[in-house]
C-alpha cells in the first residue's frame, strides 16, 4: 500500500469535543462561543471554521477551555471532507450568514435620519455588520 502525501494547506479546521455531563452551563458557554465565531456543525461530530489564522487561535481558545472543564478537544487542520465538497461546504456558510444580512437590511431600512438617536444607532448598526462580516468568510 501506497500513501501520498498532499502537500496543498488545510483547508479547514475542524474542532472536535467532549465534556462531562455533569458540566451542562460549560457546554451552554462553549456553544455560544461556536455560534458567535459562526462555525457550522458537522453532523455531530464537531465543528468546522475556514483555516485561517484567527480562526485557528479561536479553536485553540476553546479547546484549551474545554480540557479546563475536564473535558477533551483536538483541532484539526483537514484537507476536505469525502462526502462533502468545499463548494458545498462554503454555500452553507454564506446561507448561515442570509438571515443575519436580511436582519440588519431591514433594520437599515427602517432607520430614520431625523430621528433622535440615529448617530448612536448609526454606530450599534455598524458595529453589527463589522460582527457579521468577520464571520462571513466567503
Amino acid at each position: 500500500m501506497t500513501i501520498t502525501g498532499n502537500s496543498e494547506a488545510a483547508a479547514w479546521l475542524l474542532l472536535i469535543f467532549s465534556l462531562p455531563s455533569k458540566r451542562a452551563s460549560e457546554r451552554v458557554g462553549i456553544w455560544r462561543k461556536l455560534q458567535k465565531f459562526g462555525t457550522l456543525p458537522l453532523r455531530n461530530s464537531g465543528y468546522v471554521l475556514p483555516n485561517r489564522p484567527v480562526n485557528q487561535e479561536r479553536f485553540e481558545w476553546l479547546a484549551t477551555a474545554i480540557r479546563g472543564f475536564q473535558g477533551e478537544a483536538s483541532v484539526l487542520q483537514i484537507q476536505s471532507i469525502d462526502d462533502l465538497p468545499s463548494d458545498t461546504l462554503k454555500e452553507q456558510f454564506r446561507e448561515e450568514r442570509k438571515p443575519d444580512y436580511a436582519l440588519l437590511i431591514k433594520e437599515i431600512q427602517q432607520l430614520k435620519p431625523s430621528t433622535q438617536g440615529f448617530q448612536a444607532q448609526l454606530v450599534r448598526l455598524k458595529r453589527r455588520f463589522e460582527e457579521i462580516a468577520e464571520i462571513d468568510f466567503f
